[in-house]
């Protein structure tokens, strides 16, 4: 009973078999007779697109026009020279018109003035002269009054005796233009400052100067 079993499952087996070489040989048939790879047409070529051109560089921003210049200002106009107080108009003014306290007042400002003059009048000389005690020798200040002062105007000598007369000169020189403190002098006012001169003719006898009388002053 099994053999016959056996031999059937052999034969459908085998039958089976059959079948499965005839496939595999039918699918080796057609593959020789097709067309092999060689034969088929070759693909076209894909063209790759040309590669973009690069964008061309910007242009040069046109360069700015050179910024003008401010055009200078006007210049400034010259301002007009103030105009120059006139020179006050000389008055002659007699000492014994004044006051005694003002003119008292008047004479120690005067002194003060010329002692702190002293550096200056120290460099003139003072070679002394023989004395002569039967004459007198003064040194005569012509005053201007400029506000709260007196200008030396003019100097003159008044001397019976012999004096140094280049300490003279030194020091009228250097006393001609000087402002010397004179608060209260009216401006325009004309003084004279009466100053005696040593025995010797080279000194300053400040402390008996005096205010003098105006008459006779000639404009300088």
């Amino acid at each position: 009973m099994l053999r016959p079993l056996l031999r059937r499952v052999l034969w459908v087996v085998g039958v089976a078999g059959a079948f499965v070489l005839l496939a595999m040989l039918g699918s080796s048939v057609a593959a020789l007779l097709s067309p092999g790879e060689s034969s088929r047409p070759e693909p076209e070529p894909v063209r790759r697109a040309p590669p973009p051109v690069p964008p061309l560089p910007p242009s040069p921003s046109p360069s700015p026009a050179p910024a003008r210049l401010p055009d200078p200002p006007p210049p400034t106009p010259t301002p007009a020279p103030a105009p120059v107080p006139a020179e006050p108009r000389p008055v002659s003014v007699d000492a014994g018109t004044i006051p005694l306290t003002e003119r008292l007042r008047i004479r120690r400002e005067l002194i003060r003035g010329i002692t702190a003059l002293k550096g200056e009048l120290s460099g003139c000389p003072v070679t002394p002269v023989r004395p002569s005690p039967d004459g007198r020798a003064a040194l005569v200040l012509d005053l201007l009054g400029v506000g709260n002062g007196a200008r030396v105007v003019g100097t003159t000598l008044e001397a019976d005796i012999p004096v140094n007369d280049r300490f003279v000169s030194c020091v009228s020189g250097r006393l001609q233009g000087k402002t010397l403190p004179a608060t209260g002098v009216t401006p325009g006012a004309r003084l004279r400052f009466f100053i005696p001169l040593g025995l010797a003719g080279n000194t300053l006898g400040l402390s008996s100067a005096s205010l003098v009388d105006s008459e006779d002053v000639a404009p300088r």
